[in-house]
């Protein structure tokens, strides 16, 4: 398949080095330096699991002209950027899939306005990982496949034929007929997650000794979880509703208190919520407008989001 990538940054050049060895045509949309470093040195990537290190030439290009044609694109920018990476994605009429794979709890409703439904697929990555130089470390997340999903719930065609293109290429995938609920989900899950590391100074190992911390952190999540339940939609995947909210919160505590005291957590949490608070503080502004359609109290989450709000100020204020 021919396949184009709108963003270079972890899940980006993983997704795109991972199918360019499965044996497809991969264009990285990417600027700047990190343009430069694709063009270069290629995709460099390395599992922190196996140690095992690979770097893969691929096509770059630096925009996207309309008359690109692509049997479709992935789209991996972080929420805050979106914005700015949308009037490309309108332009290019020859590319009929247009697959999102980012946080977005607020639902596709923009997106199907201005690129119309037929074109608009999503998704979420099943792994996570650090930019050091030009080398992405990265894990991919056994409790977590790669989700992806039509927007009517259905398993279409093109669903498939992307669905085995990724599987192919040895990336561990699952599809849902409630991507919408999933998403909404997990952007509750991350965002109380990012609280947390966040009142704990950025540093998931410091949280993982801090069980107030941890039980705000749980009972944020379960918040969460409910106002989804209150708005009509599913909890979901069934582990984490297990989880956050059937089983009493010592169990969810005592998890994450041993998760974060590892350097998987480290890859996958820590790293990425200290360059990111731009994007959760976008995602924790869309988590409060389901709160207030929800009308489920949060107080758990508004602490965590506020620790959202404080630790984005710093990180700009020092930039």
């Amino acid at each position: 398949m021919k396949i184009l990538f709108f963003g270079a940054g972890v899940i980006g050049t993983l997704y795109a080095a991972l199918l360019r060895q499965g044996g497809h045509h991969v264009t990285v949309l990417a600027r700047g330096d990190r343009l430069a470093a694709i063009r270069s040195k290629g995709l460099v990537i390395k599992d922190v699991r196996t140690k095992i290190k690979v770097q893969v030439k691929v096509d770059t290009v630096e925009r996207l002209d309309r008359d690109d044609a692509f049997d479709f694109a992935l789209i991996a920018v972080r929420r805050d950027q979106l914005a700015s990476a949308m009037p490309e994605l309108i332009a290019s009429r020859q590319v009929p899939t247009l697959l999102f794979m980012l946080n977005n709890p607020a639902g596709t409703t923009e997106l199907v306005r201005v690129l119309g439904q037929e074109r608009v697929m999503i998704g979420f990555p099943g792994a996570g990982g650090a930019r050091d130089a030009e080398v992405i470390r990265y894990a991919m997340i056994s409790q977590q496949p790669t989700m992806l999903g039509e927007l009517s719930g259905q398993k279409t065609e093109r669903l498939n034929i992307i669905l085995k293109a990724f599987t192919q290429s040895e990336i561990k995938c699952r599809t849902s007929s409630e991507m919408d609920a999933w998403l909404k989900c997990h952007a509750f899950f991350v965002t109380a997650i990012c609280g947390a590391i966040y009142r704990a100074g950025g540093d998931c190992l410091q949280l993982s000794n801090d069980r107030a911390n941890l039980r705000l952190m749980v009972k944020g999540v379960g918040e969460g979880f409910s106002a989804v339940q209150a708005l009509g939609r599913p909890v979901t995947p069934f582990a984490l509703r297990v989880l956050f909210m059937w089983l009493p919160s010592i169990f969810a505590i005592k998890y994450w208190q041993h998760f974060f005291a590892t350097e998987m957590a480290d890859i996958v949490f820590s790293r990425h919520a200290r360059v990111a608070s731009a994007e959760m503080l976008s995602v924790a502004k869309d988590c409060r407008s389901l709160l207030e359609a929800s009308h489920v109290q949060a107080p758990a989450l508004r602490q965590l989001y506020k620790a959202i709000e404080i630790y984005d100020l710093r990180h700009r204020y020092l930039k």
